[in-house]
């Protein structure tokens, strides 16, 4: 699949045309709905029945929630209340894989590994652990920096970068709260 789609942006029709008409109170509500923890809200975002019919961790009455559902259908819920920046890494990604971007193999996989989040929770890891990744994470941040910042470099290169960059800004700042 991935070989079919790394050059196209699924879209819903109801996604476009919501964008166009989107009125102040549905947009008072996805940015209510934005500012729960992405935790809190995932369960209830796995299909419109739970959506419509669940117990949100805000309070929404459910003729609003059906409304938001004719509007935007679930995955245009779920694109609303997902942060913009994994958006990007997405799209990010996808240039990686088909090599649009122009890097070399090597700083793609680099690119790659950078926007990863760590995959166990950070209360769980040693404080040795803890260390190591906020070095690993601190050093990424700086060499990406650079490299988003180096004019010699496209801009599609220095965009991507910049991706990269706030990934690794995400990482110390989970490794933070985790207590580096």
């Amino acid at each position: 699949m991935n070989a079919l789609c790394v050059d196209t942006v699924a879209c819903s029709g109801l996604i476009g045309l919501a964008g166009r008409v989107l009125s102040e109170s549905d947009f008072a509500v996805l940015a209510q709905l934005a500012r729960v923890p992405r935790e809190a809200l995932e369960p209830h975002l796995l299909s419109a029945d739970r959506f419509a019919g669940g117990e949100l961790p805000v309070r929404l009455d459910a003729e609003v929630r059906a409304a938001l559902l004719d509007r935007l259908g679930l995955f245009g819920v779920r694109l609303a209340t997902a942060g913009a920046h994994e958006f990007q890494e997405l799209r990010l990604l996808a240039a990686l894989r088909n090599t649009r971007l122009g890097f070399d193999t090597e700083l793609a996989e680099e690119a790659r590994r950078g926007r990863r989040r760590p995959g166990c929770p950070t209360r769980r890891r040693t404080r040795r652990d803890q260390q190591q990744l906020w070095d690993v994470a601190a050093d990424a941040q700086w060499n990406w920096r650079n490299r988003a910042e180096d004019s010699s470099l496209r801009l599609t290169q220095r965009r991507g970068a910049q991706v990269v960059v706030r990934s690794c800004e995400g990482m110390l700042a989970e490794l933070a709260e985790g207590g580096r």
